[in-house]
Formats: C-alpha cells, structure tokens, sequence
C-alpha cells in the first residue's frame, strides 16, 4: 500500500491538513498515547479522476485521534472530515465532527471493540479542538 491520496496543494495538504498533522504531533508530546486513523472520503460513487490511469481525488479526508492512558483508561477523542479543498487554517474547529459521522459515511465501526457504553460515548461527542 501506499500513503498516497490526491490533495489539493495550496489551501489543503500545504495548508489546513498540514496544520492538523502540525497539532497532532504537538498532541503527541501532551497525552503519550494517540491512535490515529486517517483515510480519504469519495462522496461520490464516480468520484472526479485525474491523469491517462484515472486516479479518484477524494471529496474530503478524515482524521479520528484518540487519547488514552496506558490501559485504556481515560479514553478521549477528537475526529476531523475535511473537504479536499483550500480551506483556511484557521477553520480547523469547525472541522470538529464526532466519530459516529464518519462512521456513517465510510460504513466503517471504529471502537467496536469497546463496551457499548463507553463505545457511545466516545463516538458521539463532538469535541472542541485539543489545546
């Protein structure tokens, strides 16, 4: 596999995404333990492609960070959908969504593997952005 996906440049990988992966890193530091996922979004079932092998460009990225310690205790998350776009740095919270939207778009089960409770809790909170 490769860690590759269309972006676009200015406003978006040089931009708003380049400044969430600048925060996580900085969240690294902070909490010790992250789990991050991160995969691009086709909203459309004939995305738009590009060039003679015609690769899709997404119509947006999520990022789902969690924070937990080291047994799985005080477990919070954050989780992001970005349209593949320019898009100021400064918009990123109001890129917040909770983890049960993306579920909901990718038809993916994140924390599955969590008591239902708790699995609720972490998916349906819409967090405000990690300092």
């Amino acid at each position: 596999m490769s860690n590759m996906t269309q972006q676009v440049g200015p406003g978006f990988n040089r931009g708003i995404w380049k400044k969430l992966e600048e925060d996580v890193r900085v969240w690294v530091h902070k909490k010790k333990n992250l789990y991050i996922i991160t995969w691009p979004i086709y909203a459309n079932p004939n995305p738009r492609t590009i060039g003679p092998n015609r690769v899709a460009v997404p119509t947006h990225f999520y990022k789902i960070i969690v924070s937990c310690g080291e047994n799985w205790e005080n477990l919070d998350a954050i989780a992001f959908i970005i349209p593949n776009a320019k898009n100021p740095d400064n918009m990123l919270p109001q890129f917040i969504t909770p983890i049960r939207d993306i579920e909901k778009r990718t038809g993916l089960d994140f924390m599955h593997d969590l008591d239902d409770e708790t699995e609720n809790a972490i998916e349906t909170k819409k967090a405000k952005m990690w300092q």
